[in-house]
C-alpha cells in the first residue's frame, strides 16, 4: 500500500468494480478479460503538462509487463472539472502521442467518481481479483516496483501462467 500522498479516496486493500460501461474506447479494446491483467487506471487530460510527462513511463510499465498488466488510461475532465473534456480533442491527442497502452473516453466520469481523485494524474493498481494494491501519482518512483510485486504475487497470473505451460 502507498503510505504516502494518495489525493484520492482510499481504496487500497478493497475491491474495485472492473471499470466497465458508459465508457468509449478510443484505441483498440484489448484482446483478453480486463480480469486477465493487473490493471493499471490512469487518470489524465490533455491540458495536464504532469499527465503528459507521466505518459511515457506508463508506456514502459505496459511494454515492461505486456501480457501480465493492462493499463487503462481515463481521460474526460476538464480543465474546470465541470463539464467533459471533448472526445476529438483526445482523439487529436492520442493520434499524435501513440502509446503502448488503452484510451477509454469517460465523459460522464463514472469510474473517476468512485475513486475521487482530487488531482491529477491519478493512478490506481488493480491486481487480477479485483483488489486496488496501489494508488498515488504515476509520477511516484515507487509505482515501477509496486507493479513488479504485484505482478509477482498474483495468483490470477501465476495460475494463468500455469494453464498456458501444461500446468493446472
Amino acid at each position: 500500500h502507498n503510505t504516502g500522498s494518495i489525493n484520492a479516496l482510499d481504496l487500497q486493500g478493497q475491491t474495485l468494480p472492473v471499470p466497465a460501461g458508459t465508457e468509449t474506447w478510443l484505441t483498440r479494446q484489448p484482446d483478453r478479460a480486463v480480469g486477465e491483467h493487473v490493471l493499471v487506471l490512469d487518470f489524465w487530460a490533455t491540458w495536464c503538462r504532469p499527465c503528459i510527462t507521466a505518459s511515457p513511463k506508463l508506456d514502459r510499465i505496459q511494454r515492461d509487463h505486456e501480457g501480465d498488466v493492462l493499463v487503462l488510461a481515463f481521460s474526460g475532465l476538464s480543465a474546470g472539472k465541470r463539464w467533459p473534456e471533448d472526445e476529438a480533442t483526445i482523439r487529436r491527442y492520442i493520434e499524435s502521442h501513440p502509446v503502448a497502452y488503452a484510451h477509454l473516453h469517460d465523459p460522464s466520469r463514472a469510474v473517476y467518481r468512485l475513486v475521487k481523485p482530487s488531482g491529477i494524474p491519478h493512478a490506481v493498481v488493480i491486481s487480477t481479483d479485483g483488489v486496488v494494491r496501489w494508488q498515488g501519482n504515476p509520477h511516484d518512483p515507487r509505482l515501477p516496483h509496486v507493479i513488479d510485486a504485484v505482478v509477482r504475487a498474483d495468483p490470477g497470473l501465476a495460475g494463468r501462467r500455469a494453464r498456458a505451460h501444461g500446468g493446472g
